[in-house]
């Protein structure tokens, strides 16, 4: 029995230590799992911490810091980043970690297709891992990527990857050259949270990108912005090597623009912006630069050049990828473009002055008439300078009382009767004396001041009509230009009754001329205008006719009276035989429309006859009367009378 007791003693106490050093392994266990997970956190946001600051230039060097951290951290010989690129569907080995004495396997593996390794992209799909215990015991359908990780020494590894909108973007591996390595769940877990860091990291760079790209490119076409435009030229300018290669600017402008987007619509404007675009950067080298500056505006910077004529070249082949049509809803379209062209030191010493001068060459192609190309010079840039001091003082000229109306008589070539006049508006600038029409009154359209000072122009005509009937002068019209912006302006209608009933004038004493040029692209509201003007007894006429590239379907559609036939066929006669052809045309269309017609710029007793004989009996011109102030006028007047 006392044997018994003691094997029973024994056994009791060896149990007895045996928990107490399973309860000390377990405790010991915990503890350095605890110590393992406390320096995975320390590591976690020391990397984190690292991301927090990651762009375009440091990004390769945060990476590789990521993954020599976790490649120590896990005792792995090997640590790298294969990046995938899902539209194209190949990936590439763009970063590595090695530990010393572990050769490095960058370089060879670029932009492989991921169809050569279906088992492990399967892996990454479906399981969110790829883990490989040991090398030689991977599956059959696993042949491709068990013979490429043998050729690169790898014996053991994991890998997980890195997902952006659930879409894999890259993936990262960890590699054991000699020997087997096991996972824990736990630690596979770790490797997770290191690919969401990754992944936020590359969240942050693809936001950094787009918003890098926005700042310094159009998003329309993807060309460089004028910030793009700007950097670069001033770079180059810095570098101060633009002796040797100097450079250049053209700054392009589509002609026709406008119309195409008044015609078909923004989204066919804007399809042809990127057709443009891209037939631009066929002609510029890879040292230049295709801007786009906005609007239907484009830069080509030259980025160095051996003589000026190779600029004109440059121009040449610019205009010619215009030649061939565009391709608008399916339709062809011809699209010409006027180029402008600057050069540095030459015509200007900054990106400003050279795009400035370079569009002020632009403006000079159009007023020529487009689809063509002018070199930036002195005479232009004091042609601009003038511009700018005549824009100033015109914004003034009312105010200043500067402006004042002068009327030229319309006559019954039979009879001599004067039937109307028109107001014709003159610009007697102090110290410059009168400024021609023909200066200002664009200047005054582009710059919108055509508004007040059409406005004053109406009022002011009105006024005189109506005190020259006062005096008992004869019962005449007084005919008042309309620019297309007054007659777009959606207060018109208002503003001619408004001035009808200020000065006392009657409807029926006022003749409204609009241009030819405002019924091209006529639409419903001008036509209601129009009818709406008619109502108050205002004649309505066409000025210039024959000048614009109107229709008669559009004639047919408006509520017009009358038309003017535009000087430039009148002084054709007996000179030109189509000029009179034309004239004969339009004498009897207006017959038998039943509209009246009137001939301006009559200057011989020869065109006088010849309209006659048409049956064209009103005159406008120098052979009658020249345009006169209102003394004269009124001297006439008491003369005939």
């Amino acid at each position: 029995m006392g044997a018994g007791f003691a094997l029973l003693f024994i056994i009791i106490i060896s149990f007895l230590l045996f928990i107490e050093w399973y309860r000390r392994k377990t405790l010991k266990d915990k503890i350095a799992a605890s110590d393992h997970q406390l320096a995975f956190n320390k590591m976690v946001l020391e990397i984190a911490f690292e991301f927090m600051t990651i762009n375009q230039e440091n990004a390769d060097d945060k990476v590789e810091y990521l993954l020599e951290r976790i490649g120590s951290f896990f005792h792995m010989d090997r640590t790298y980043l294969f990046e995938v690129d899902p539209e194209n569907q190949t990936m590439a080995y763009s970063h590595e970690w090695c530990a010393e004495g572990i050769e490095s396997q960058i370089g060879p593996i670029t932009k492989v297709p991921l169809a050569i390794f279906p088992w492990w992209i399967n892996q990454l799909e479906k399981n969110n891992l790829v883990y490989v215990e040991d090398v030689n015991q991977m599956p059959d359908e696993a042949h491709a990527e068990q013979r490429e990780l043998r050729r690169l020494g790898s014996h053991s590894l994991i890998s997980v990857p890195v997902r952006v909108e659930g879409e894999i973007v890259a993936f990262i591996g960890l590699v054991s050259v000699g020997a087997n390595k096991e996972w824990s769940q736990e630690n596979v877990e770790l490797l997770d949270t290191m690919a969401e860091i990754t992944a936020n990291g590359i969240i942050k760079l693809d936001y950094n990108r787009k918003i890098d790209f926005m700042a310094y490119h159009d998003i329309l076409t993807g060309l460089p912005n004028r910030c793009a435009l700007t950097e670069r030229v001033e770079q180059k300018i810095n570098k101060n090597d633009h002796q040797e290669h100097p450079i250049g600017m053209l700054f392009i402008d589509i002609d026709s623009f406008r119309g195409i987007n008044d015609t078909l619509g923004h989204d066919e404007g804007d399809h042809l912006l990127k057709q443009v675009a891209s037939r631009l950067l066929t002609v510029a080298s890879k040292a230049d630069t295709v801007c786009r500056l906005g609007g239907d505006e484009f830069v080509l910077y030259v980025n160095g050049y051996e003589k000026e004529e190779d600029l004109e070249y440059i121009a040449t082949q610019v205009m010619e990828v215009f030649q061939k049509p565009f391709v608008l809803r399916d339709q062809n379209h011809p699209v010409t473009a006027s180029i402008g062209i600057s050069r540095y030191p030459k015509d200007g010493e900054d990106v400003e002055t050279l795009i400035k001068h370079a569009e002020m060459a632009k403006e000079k192609a159009k007023e020529l008439g487009g689809n063509q190309y002018q070199k930036a010079s002195k005479a232009l840039k004091n042609h601009a300078l003038e511009t700018i001091e005549l824009t100033n003082a015109l914004h003034q000229a009312l105010e200043k009382e500067e402006m004042l109306l002068y009327y030229q008589p319309k006559v019954n070539g039979r009879t001599g009767e004067i039937l109307g006049l028109e107001a014709l508006l003159r610009w007697n600038r102090p110290g410059y004396g009168f400024i021609s029409p023909a200066d200002f009154i664009p200047l005054a359209e582009k710059t919108r001041q055509i508004l007040p000072i059409g406005y004053w122009v109406l009022k002011t005509a009105c006024q005189q009509c109506k005190d020259w009937q006062e005096k008992g002068f004869s019962q005449m019209k007084m005919a008042v230009n309309l620019s297309v912006y007054q007659i777009n302006h959606p207060d018109i209608v208002q503003q001619v009754q408004s001035v009808l009933e200020e000065t006392g004038l009657e409807g029926k004493y006022l003749e409204l001329e609009i241009t030819e040029s405002a019924t091209v692209n006529t639409n419903k509201q001008i036509e209601e205008v129009l009818k709406e003007l008619k109502a108050m007894g205002i004649t309505i006429s066409i000025d210039d006719f024959g000048k614009e590239y109107s229709s008669l379907s559009r004639f047919k559609e408006l509520s017009i009276d009358k038309i003017k036939i535009d000087m430039s066929f009148v002084q054709g006669i007996g000179i030109n035989i189509k000029d009179e052809a034309i004239i004969k045309a339009v004498a009897l269309l207006m017959t038998e429309l039943k509209v009246d017609f009137l001939a301006e710029g009559v200057e011989t007793k020869e065109q006088v006859d010849f309209l006659l004989r048409l049956g064209c009996y009103q005159f406008q011109g120098y052979y009658f009367y020249r345009p006169m102030p209102v003394k004269e006028f009124e001297s006439v007047v008491n003369m005939k009378n």
